[in-house]
């Protein structure tokens, strides 16, 4: 039988905090930052919300998701934070 191995690189996400100028204030912004390989992608400036770009970023880490659906995955984020779906 012949070992079959993948090509799959481990990926980690995390949140990274910015601070962005919002109406004239500086105001805390979280994103997602991942890394695979060697290989680094950043999406900043989610969400004001701390505690949901932690848990989007628990999920995604949670799930093993792969950095090429990164911005599917923001998309839908945005969607869903900002009710865009309507």
């Amino acid at each position: 039988m012949q070992n079959i191995t993948s090509s799959h690189k481990k990926t980690y996400y995390r949140a990274v905090k910015t601070i962005e100028i919002i109406n004239g204030f500086p105001t805390a912004m979280y994103g997602v930052e991942g890394f695979a390989g060697g290989e680094t992608v950043s999406v900043t400036a989610l969400s004001p919300d701390r505690k949901r770009v932690l848990k989007l970023v628990a999920d995604m880490n949670l799930c093993e998701m792969e950095l090429c659906v990164l911005r599917n995955v923001v998309d839908g984020f945005l969607y869903e934070c900002y009710d865009l779906n309507k």
